[in-house]
């Protein structure tokens, strides 16, 4: 019988599986186009985002970050789009709604926020 290898559960375990689920996902073409930018452009951002994760080790690096040079509707938008991304594949498991809870925890996303941040992702998400 074939054991399987635990799942990490460190942050960068994380970020990477997002990254995944992102990069093969439909979320691409939001980079494309909430960003303008051009497809190669989005493989190198993926390809930086995806070796920054594997050396990652906590979250407050980026969300001090974060808080130090954006203003709280920025903060609630990265939240929101975490969702976004995390809905790509019309499957939000524990792990993921996990990461997202624990950045905005680290962004000072008020609950409320954070709610309103989960439902309208989810409503984009939602099939047309």
């Amino acid at each position: 019988m074939r054991r399987r290898k635990p799942r990490s559960t460190s942050p960068a375990g994380s970020i990477t599986a997002a990254l995944s689920c992102a990069s093969a996902c439909t979320s691409l073409g939001s980079l494309r186009e909430k960003f303008a930018l051009a497809d190669d452009k989005i493989a190198r951002l993926l390809e930086l985002a995806e070796e920054t994760a594997k050396t990652t080790h906590d979250y407050r690096r980026f969300t001090t970050t974060l808080n130090e040079h954006s203003i709280h509707p920025q903060k609630i938008e990265v939240i929101e789009n975490m969702r976004r991304v995390a809905y790509a594949d019309a499957h939000l498991d524990a792990r993921k709604n996990r990461l997202i809870s624990k950045v905005a925890g680290l962004l000072h996303v008020t609950h409320s926020e954070y709610i309103g941040a989960k439902m309208r992702a989810k409503e984009n998400a939602a099939p047309a």
